[in-house]
Parts: structure tokens; sequence; C-alpha cells
């Protein structure tokens, strides 16, 4: 986690689409949470989206696909552009994966979560 920390991620955005990837730990010395996706944010990080319990890695996959479609197909290239709405993303993939039978329970759509900020910017020349 020393590691994350020192990284500059400039104000990146960060996937972590893994088992528990999500967790934030309350237990350690403190009031503030330890987990991979506040370290991000430490590290330089906007946004950090992952799992909150154990999912299969073909739920992985799905929702992976599902959201960089919708990452890569829906700038906004008129308000704040370009940006993604990542919360819009969010959302978006659930729906998707909710509505296919194989993945409909919460176990499989409700696993994903998003800290930081609703959006991410876009480089030019990169929509």
């Amino acid at each position: 986690m020393n590691d994350i920390t020192t990284l500059d991620l400039n104000r990146a955005y960060v996937t972590l689409i893994a088992c528990e990837g999500g967790i934030q730990d309350f237990s350690l010395q403190g009031d503030e949470p330890l987990g991979l996706l506040s370290i991000f944010l430490i590290g330089g990080a906007t946004s950090a989206l992952g799992a909150l319990w154990p999912i299969q890695s073909t739920t992985g996959r799905k929702f992976t696909q599902i959201f960089y479609n919708y990452f890569i197909s829906h700038v906004d290239r008129t308000e704040f552009g370009p940006i993604v709405n990542l919360a819009m993303a969010l959302q978006h993939t659930s729906l998707c994966v909710r509505a296919c039978t194989e993945t409909q329970t919460p176990y499989h759509w409700a696993a994903f979560v998003l800290y930081g900020a609703w959006f991410c910017r876009r480089k030019p020349g990169t929509w």
C-alpha cells in the first residue's frame, strides 16, 4: 500500500475489478477507512471503482465489458467537456448486468461501488 501512495496518478480514474477490491477496513487506529480504494485516492486518483465482496470472474468480465463500452461511447463534450459521467456508467452497467438472467441477483450487480469524483475527465483526442 505504501507503494501506491507514492505513485503520481495525476488525477487518474482507477478500476479494481477484483474480489473485495472495494473493502475498506475501519478496525485500524483512527477513524479513516483503509483499503485499496482509499489508498488509490491518497495516491492521486480522483475516482476509484471496486467490488465489496468476492465476485465471479464471469461477472467481472461482463461488468468490465459493459462499463468500458459505456466509458468509451458516452463522452460529454459540451457542459464540462470532455468528461465521462462515472456514476451514470456504473448505474448503466449495474442495470445491464441485472437484466441478464444469469446475473440478475444482487450478488452479481450490487457489489460495485464508486469512491471519489462522479466524473472522469478524458484527454483531448481520446474520444
